[in-house]
């Protein structure tokens, strides 16, 4: 597709080496955020509440599998609007 996101923020353990090889050669900045208190769709949020500006946040898959990790996304969904952050979610049939 192309696409080079910034910033990749989460724990970043589902990621292969190659692939943060390939995200930090192209100018994407990996941020990690260890805490397992929150998911990582919420970590973006969080993160860019944190900012002067706001961002959206685009989600790429995330849900139609385990549906505890759906649960999860539609809930980060919930944390979004409650920090006024724009939210988006893709999929393979959406894109």
């Amino acid at each position: 597709m192309g696409l080079i996101v910034y910033p990749v923020n989460g724990d970043i353990n589902s990621l292969y080496f190659f692939q943060n090889v390939f995200l930090e050669k192209n100018g994407t900045k990996l941020i990690q955020s260890p805490n397992q208190d929150y998911s990582d769709v919420q970590k973006a949020p969080n993160l860019i509440n944190q900012k002067s500006h706001k961002m959206p946040v685009f989600v790429l898959g995330g849900y139609g599998g385990r549906f505890d990790q759906t649960i999860g996304v539609l809930n980060a969904s919930l944390w979004c609007e409650k920090l006024d952050v724009f939210i988006s979610f893709f999929n393979e049939f959406s894109i």
